[in-house]
This record gives structure tokens, sequence and C-alpha cells, in this order.
């Protein structure tokens, strides 16, 4: 039988299944594409979080284009930059950086363009993202910040994973715990601190 766990976002209440990461964990999938309603939500209560001054919005891709053109609207910023996780023939001089994924423990790849790169440099940054979990994917942006000559001011998400509800360094709007896969096959929360 399939576990759920219900996550509530502002006024938006929605039931996530529970899948196993592998024989010890599972986690609530929390998939933000094609749900409109809850990123229109999260992206309200997000903008009420925002830096007070920003030039750009920038998130990995995929779960986070929503959320980034929401917050991007909101807040009268005409465009936002998204971080690719493959070169595209479009892309002139692109930077990357490494990081290992939370969800298949895989070494992937972040790109910016260089035109982006171009554009961000000496500009403020808010990195947003659907999920926080290891903090691999924000760390890996960040860097990519840096290397194009941005300065990051704010790093968001809708939600921290696990153990990321402890860091201090981005602004979630709610926790997610991760679960204990029981012997009976039940799954048990692991408290968030």
């Amino acid at each position: 039988m399939v576990k759920k766990y219900l996550l509530t976002i502002g006024d938006y209440t929605r039931t996530l299944d529970i899948v196993p990461i592998d024989e010890h964990y599972a986690m609530a999938a929390f998939v933000l594409l094609g749900d409109a309603r809850m990123t229109h939500e999260a992206a309200r209560l997000l903008t009420e979080k925002m830096p007070s001054s920003f030039d750009y919005i920038v998130t990995p891709e995929s779960m986070g284009i929503p959320l980034a053109h929401e917050i991007s609207v909101a807040t009268l910023h005409p465009e936002y930059i998204i971080l690719r996780k493959s070169v595209k023939v479009y892309m002139k001089n692109e930077l990357s950086e490494k990081y290992q994924s939370f969800e298949n423990g895989q070494e992937n790849t972040l790109y910016l363009d260089g035109i982006d790169a171009d554009r961000l440099k000496g500009k403020k940054v808010a990195l947003v993202d659907d999920v926080i979990s290891s903090g691999n994917s924000m760390e890996a942006a960040e860097n990519l910040m840096k290397k194009a000559g941005a300065r990051v001011v704010g790093k968001l998400a809708i939600l921290a994973e696990g153990e990321a509800v402890n860091r201090k360094d981005i602004t979630v709007l709610e926790g997610l715990p991760l679960f204990e896969v029981k012997p009976d096959g039940e799954f048990e929360p692991i408290p968030l601190d």
C-alpha cells in the first residue's frame, strides 16, 4: 500500500506519495511541475520573503522554472535565468559546476550560458528552487554565480527536506521530513529538529 504525507503551503493542501529512496529511507514525492495552484501559492508566499533588492532570479532546471517565472511576474522582474543540466546548442562560452544529486547519488553538472553570465556580472541574484535536500545543487548554483561575478543576496525554496530544515542560509516555507523504512514496510517520519 502506498503511504501518503499531507503537505500544506499557505492556503493549499496537497497529498504526497511516500516513495523509497533505498532500503532504509523514503521521501515524500513533491513534484511542482504541472501544479499551477501550488506554484502560484508558493510564489506568492516566497515573494514576501524575497530580498529587498535584487536584479535577477536564477533557478536550476527543471522543477524551479515555474516557481521562478511566478516570482518574476510578481516582483516585476522581466527576466529570470535558468541553469541548465546539459549544454544546449545556443549556449556560448558556458560556465559549469558539478554536484552530487540527493535523489540518486550521481554526479550532475549545472551550466550557465556565457551570455547569461555576462548579464549577471556585478548583479545581485536571488536563487530559487522547489526543494532543498542536500543543498548540493544550490551550492553549485551559488558557485556559478561567483564564477560569473554575481552576488547572491538570497536563497529561497518552497521546502527544506530532512536535515536541510536546520540551514540558516536558506529561506523556506516549510520543512519536509524524510522517512525511515521499517521492517514491516511502514514509513516512520524522522523528526525535524
